[in-house]
């Protein structure tokens, strides 16, 4: 069966489920007192939900999504939007929400943004990890040092 749309009967927008109507509908169409502008780009929005989805992942600046990008937070150059996105992202993006290191205890905001920092920095360490541990659990009912490594 087909899926089913929902129309805008203001402007014809077609969006996939009421809630994203409504919410079409309020961002764009409702009167409002306020506006909201973003500290970026000064670009006024009606509603404080557009506002904030535009505030956070910066819209590509002139040239496209495959040329280089700047961060408008840090002035960082990117080689394309999508790095920009992923180091905005990782870096000025509020996240309650951190992903742990378990080797070294380093945090990250993102699932990605760990995993690359363990694929770089750790390799192979879970395996080093698990044998040290091993080892030192063993040494430790022995009484033994661990021997050091050189």
């Amino acid at each position: 069966s087909p899926k089913k749309v929902f129309t805008c009967q203001l402007c014809g927008k077609v969006l996939c489920s009421k809630a994203s109507l409504k919410r079409h509908i309020a961002d764009k169409h409702a009167e409002r007192q306020e506006e909201y502008r973003c500290v970026i780009c000064e670009r006024v929005y009606c509603s404080r939900n557009s506002a904030g989805v535009h505030y956070r992942i910066p819209p590509p600046t002139s040239g496209g999504i495959n040329e280089p990008q700047e961060c408008p937070y840090c002035r960082r150059t990117f080689s394309c939007y999508y790095s920009l996105k992923r180091h905005f992202q990782d870096k000025h993006e509020r996240s309650d929400t951190l992903y742990v290191c378990e080797f070294c205890s380093r945090r990250y905001r993102t699932k990605n943004s760990l995993t690359t920092h363990k694929s770089l920095q750790h390799r192979g360490s879970s395996g080093m990890l698990k044998r040290l541990l091993k080892n030192s659990a063993i040494q430790n009912v022995l009484g033994q040092q661990p021997p050091q490594n050189q």
